[in-house]
């Protein structure tokens, strides 16, 4: 009976917690406060008590894994702000216009610094945007809309990261946009001096020719759109399967079917 109800309950959780979660997950950035609480919601409407008879951890691992298959929030959180940065990168949507237009303008938003006075939600994109770029790749087509210095289009890392800045104040190419070292599909970096240091890894870098402007891709994903439960997985911590694990779930679903 303990087994039938323990896969009743967590049927209820799954529908009714989670996707309320996961919908202002994905229009807001969650504070970890909000997420505790939200946590110990769970655990009282799993156990009716503010304590949990089983760690959170152990909880949230898949259940091949010995856990219950609920879903870790921060990981989800994880997942789900990554798509406010894709979103923003991509224009796509009022929302990330709006955001481009007041934080972001002509620069790269991996040049942009937080101030005091910006919003929470900006605040945490540019938090977790070096995280969210573990995700992401930039593929090049014209160049005319990626930074030369600032966009991480040199194998997931900006020149800035490699050269240093000096060279870009020196030789007053800073604002410069890639499309300046591209000319009809092929790489022509043989004018610009301070490129020759990373020649090899500039001429590594694929240009699409098929596709009339850069543009951004998942790494987790085969068609490079985003997938939130491809983007989870790729975010969440793994554990060892449990021989026992298949057992136990194929009894628990015969005496609930039964």
């Amino acid at each position: 009976f303990y087994l039938s109800c323990t896969i009743f309950i967590r049927l209820l959780i799954k529908s009714t917690f989670y996707p309320i979660i996961q919908f202002w997950m994905q229009c807001f950035c969650i504070p970890v406060s909000t997420i505790q609480m939200i946590k110990h919601l769970i655990l009282n409407f799993l156990w009716k008590s503010r304590s949990s008879k089983i760690p959170w951890e152990v909880l949230c691992k898949q259940k091949e894994e010995g856990g219950l298959g609920l879903r870790n929030l921060e990981e989800m959180n994880k997942a789900l702000y990554v798509k406010l940065i894709w979103k923003v990168i991509n224009l796509e949507g009022i929302w990330a216009n709006l955001i481009h237009c007041k934080y972001i303008g002509r620069k790269s938003i991996w040049e942009i610094n937080q101030r005091s006075d910006d919003s929470g939600v900006w605040k945490f994109i540019l938090k977790n945007r070096v995280e969210a770029l573990k995700c992401l790749s930039l593929n090049i087509a014209d160049g005319k809309t990626t930074s030369l210095w600032y966009d991480p289009w040199l194998n997931g890392s900006s020149i800035m990261e490699r050269i240093g800045r000096d060279s870009a104040f020196r030789t007053g190419t800073e604002n410069m946009s890639l499309s300046k070292i591209l000319s009809n599909g092929k790489w022509k970096w043989d004018s610009y001096s301070f490129l020759f240091q990373i020649h090899a890894g500039i001429e590594g870098v694929k240009i699409h020719k098929n596709s009339e402007r850069d543009f951004w891709s998942w790494k987790c994903s085969k068609d490079g759109l985003y997938q939130f439960k491809k983007v989870w997985k790729s975010v969440r911590s793994n554990f060892d399967i449990k021989s026992w694990a298949s057992l136990v779930w194929n009894n628990i679903c015969l005496l609930y079917t039964s």
